[in-house]
């Protein structure tokens, strides 16, 4: 598995507690790719990560910050 250290800066938003950007370090392993090989006429690939390090409050923090995102766009539909 290819090891990757990642840095996710998520925007500030007022409910966030003191309304400033946050930054989550987390350590993953890369699970698939896709397309699966490098190939020349493809200028984006998707890929799944599995975290396999973040800290506590950062993962409650992500876990809350998801939710209001979907709570807004489902009171959206």
């Amino acid at each position: 598995f290819t090891k990757l250290e990642m840095f996710f800066v998520f925007p500030s938003v007022p409910d966030n507690g003191n309304g400033e950007e946050r930054m989550v370090r987390v350590d993953a392993v890369v699970m698939r790719t896709e397309p699966e090989t490098p190939q020349d006429d493809v200028g984006t690939y998707r890929v799944a990560c599995c975290f396999t390090s973040i800290r506590d409050e950062d993962k409650d923090y992500v876990t809350a910050y998801v939710e209001r995102v979907l709570a807004r766009s489902e009171a959206k539909a």
